[in-house]
């Protein structure tokens, strides 16, 4: 689980960074870089979602399987807890984050676009 976790931690970023590298050398390099991490966090949040739900399943699953073993019990509520509480601030930031943009009118998706340069 700590391998996962680490893997998850340290690749991330380098992913983030390595899928614009090939876009470094156009004008619209900033802007393509913002819609390509927004694009990344609008498909995340989602995933993350998920994955905290099957960290509480599997700690219900290990709950009940092992009801005998009162370890095996601890470590499944442990996962539940974590898993409900993951949930919990997931779903929290993303209504925060989407209450905020109707309160100031921001736009769900801004479609940002380089602004055009006039040549001669």
């Amino acid at each position: 689980m700590k391998f996962f976790r680490t893997l998850i931690i340290c690749a991330t970023p380098g992913l983030l960074v390595a899928t614009n590298i090939v876009k470094a050398q156009s004008a619209e390099y900033p802007i393509t870089f913002l819609e390509e991490l927004y694009d990344t966090i609008d498909i995340a949040i989602p995933v993350l979602i998920a994955l905290a739900l099957a960290l509480f399943l599997w700690g219900l699953v290990v709950f009940i399987a092992q009801s005998g073993n009162e370890q095996a019990r601890t470590t499944g509520k442990q996962r539940m807890i974590w898993g409900v509480i993951a949930l919990f601030v997931l779903v929290n930031v993303w209504g925060i984050v989407n209450l905020l943009q109707e309160m100031i009118g921001v736009e769900d998706d801004p479609g940002l676009t380089a602004p055009d340069v006039h040549t001669l």
